[in-house]
């Protein structure tokens, strides 16, 4: 047992881990925004062709697809309003998937009292997988900049 530990340890030395497609991840919303307004940030990811996410609804001991935004102090984010997950054949089981384009809506509200310049970021993770096999966990992190003033 202890020998076949280590011929993997080596085996990945030689090689490197195993790594997943990359699954770009960017984020757009408005540059500008009054105080005390509530903002919608999309976060989106573009899977690249033939392969899938896992849907933010799988069941353990699935990986979900997960937004998380870390937001300046008193800004507020409501709950991520994914899109309608495909169904598909992933490791023997039906799963709700995501392919292609991918844009997740987070709403954001920004606190009265707040003003000038501000950064958002976004932190999304998924587990990108291809017809046979899955590959392990990624995270993407991408920040949205916006300035918040009175509107005139």
């Amino acid at each position: 047992m202890v020998g076949g530990v280590v011929a993997m340890c080596a085996l990945l030395a030689v090689v490197g881990p195993v790594q997943g497609p990359t699954v770009r991840v960017s984020v757009a919303g408005p540059a500008k925004a009054a105080p005390g307004t509530t903002i919608t940030l999309n976060v989106v990811l573009q899977i690249p062709e033939g392969y899938h996410v896992q849907a933010h609804t799988v069941p353990p001991p699935n990986i979900p697809t997960s937004v998380l935004l870390k937001l300046p102090r008193g800004f507020k984010a409501g709950k991520p309003v994914f899109p309608h997950p495909a169904r598909g054949e992933a490791g023997g089981q039906t799963l709700d998937l995501f392919e292609g384009r991918v844009v997740v809506r987070v709403p954001v509200t920004i606190p009265r009292s707040a003003r000038g310049p501000a950064a958002i970021t976004a932190e999304v993770t998924y587990q990108a997988c291809d017809a046979t096999s899955c590959y392990p966990p990624a995270e993407a992190s991408v920040t949205h900049k916006i300035t918040v003033a009175r509107t005139q």
